[in-house]
């Protein structure tokens, strides 16, 4: 009788410290959701995550005088303590340290590789510890902060790997225009029709210098830009259980 399937998953928990009330907040929403499909009979896959890889993984770890994966290992178990004590119905809880997620997103990688859709190219920009993003001038304070950490962002100048999202342009923006009811609800259907009014533009997905990251499987001496190597997380699950 459960041939009806859904799937919810929490946001991504950075877990460069223990959960507090807004990881609370927002998988009790989650848990919610969940509950209230199986009462309608559906087969639920209720996912939640840690996207244990970055720098300031490392950065937190050293300060706090422990090992990389000792301190992971760590703050996931207050995690899965907190979501027992909470009582979370989910079905799978995954972090991004795990063979499961590094192979999924190793093949994603080398397909798009072979595709043409990954490029190499030198370049210097400003890069935030705090948000492990880069940032342009215009995303800045007047002060030339970083509005949500107040901080001066660092100037880097790296070769690393670029996908070329700009060629999907006309794609997308004939899919959505197809597609009003793809996102919802609709205030975030027009944002992302904003984002592409603006024109994409192609993003770094790899690090040089890094190394606590899921290496390139076309290049070992770059390791995979924390931001693309966290959404695929989403499919991970998907592929498991």
């Amino acid at each position: 009788m459960l041939n009806k399937k859904f799937y919810v998953t929490t946001p991504i928990y950075y877990p460069n410290a223990a959960p507090h009330i807004w990881t609370a907040y927002s998988i009790l929403i989650t848990d919610v959701i969940a509950r209230y499909k199986r009462l309608d009979w559906f087969r639920v896959k209720f996912s939640t995550w840690l996207d244990e890889n970055g720098q300031k993984m490392t950065i937190t770890a050293k300060e706090k005088w422990m090992e990389i994966m000792e301190f992971l290992d760590y703050i996931a178990s207050e995690f899965l303590e907190t979501w027992k004590w909470l009582d979370i119905s989910y079905t799978d809880f995954i972090r991004t340290t795990e063979d499961r997620h590094r192979i999924f997103v190793q093949k994603v990688l080398q397909k798009t590789f072979e595709s043409w859709d990954i490029y190499k190219w030198e370049y210097e920009w400003l890069y935030c510890i705090g948000c492990e993003s880069f940032k342009k001038e215009t995303d800045l304070t007047p002060d030339w902060l970083c509005p949500d950490h107040l901080k001066k962002p660092e100037c880097i100048k790296e070769n690393n790997y670029f996908f070329a999202l700009s060629k999907y342009q006309k794609r997308l923006e004939e899919f959505y225009k197809i597609n009003p009811n793809f996102t919802i609800p609709n205030h975030r259907f027009k944002e992302m029709q904003t984002f592409l009014n603006e024109w994409l533009e192609d993003f770094s997905i790899s690090r040089e210098n890094a190394k606590f990251w899921i290496p390139l499987p076309f290049d070992s001496n770059h390791m995979t830009y924390i931001w693309y190597d966290a959404l695929f997380n989403y499919l991970t699950v998907c592929q498991t259980k």
